[in-house]
């Protein structure tokens, strides 16, 4: 909606027509309600993660992960969600944003399925964030991680990629 949850407002209108007022100015107070979150569990699991070059090294069908770290993710969540939401960014950015300009992203981005792999950036700091939708529309509290930097030595060996990830999705950038 736009509006904060639990915020009190006052509306002003009036009608006109060609530019000129033809009622009286009307006001109107009301609060927000309280946000109602769902009654899901929702966690992501922050799965193994391989070197992008050394995967492609393998198999060039591959070669635009050149550079970048390929990371598995796994939703967590109660078979009763309608939808499930969840993306990464650079954990300095985390910290300034609300819960509804959380929510207003992951929804923008579209809903995610159960399991996928992703590319990220070696060196820089990521916060995992997502939330579950109930059936009412209502989301879930944001789950967050605790902030990951993948590095090249730690990660898991390329030959593991093909098998561990046989059955994933599709890679998203």
């Amino acid at each position: 909606t736009g509006l904060t949850p639990n915020t009190e407002y006052e509306l002003l209108v009036f009608g006109c027509q060609a530019g000129a007022p033809t009622t009286k100015l009307n006001r109107l107070k009301f609060t927000t309600l309280d946000t109602v979150y769902a009654d899901l569990d929702f966690e992501l699991e922050i799965g193994d993660y391989y070197d992008g070059s050394a995967v492609a090294a393998i198999n060039p069908d591959y070669a635009a992960f050149e550079g970048t770290v390929i990371v598995g993710i796994t939703a967590n969540v109660d078979s009763s969600a309608t939808n499930i939401y969840y993306t990464a960014m650079n954990a300095l950015d985390y910290p300034y944003y609300t819960y509804e300009q959380l929510i207003e992203g992951l929804v923008a981005e579209g809903a995610a399925e159960t399991t996928g792999l992703y590319a990220f950036e070696f060196v820089e700091p990521y916060i995992f964030f997502g939330v579950a939708e109930d059936e009412d529309g209502n989301y879930t509290k944001v789950w967050s991680s605790k902030e990951i930097t993948f590095t090249k030595a730690s990660c898991s060996p390329a030959e593991e990629f093909f098998t561990a990830n046989a059955s994933a999705q599709q890679l998203k950038a």
